[in-house]
């Protein structure tokens, strides 16, 4: 993969049932409305976008180090890359394959 593609895993929230998982879901809420990658991915913060899918988005980083250097994050807010289906996955290796 060259060095120019990242994958950046963002944040979900996640339903909870008691008062204790309530309160984290108060604090995973608040962190997806703060994810810049969430806010990129509804349009909410700029972005030149590259490619997208249903699952994926593809776009130039307004700040690159390297030109050319594209971000590819998942669309669903995730709070570790351990939650990523296995579809979801795939289609984030399979955007990089588009990108690249």
């Amino acid at each position: 993969m060259p060095e120019d593609i990242g994958v950046i895993p963002c944040l979900v929230s996640m339903m909870w049932t008691s008062s204790a998982q309530g309160a984290r879901r108060q604090r995973e809420r608040h962190m997806d409305q703060a994810c810049v990658f969430c806010r990129i991915v509804s349009g909410h913060k700029p972005a030149s976008r590259v490619c997208e899918d249903e699952f994926a988005l593809a776009y130039i980083d307004l700040r690159q180090f390297h030109p050319g250097h594209t971000l590819v994050v998942p669309k669903k807010h995730l709070n570790d890359v351990r939650e990523l289906t296995p579809d979801m996955g795939l289609a984030l290796i399979m955007m990089i394959s588009r990108v690249t």
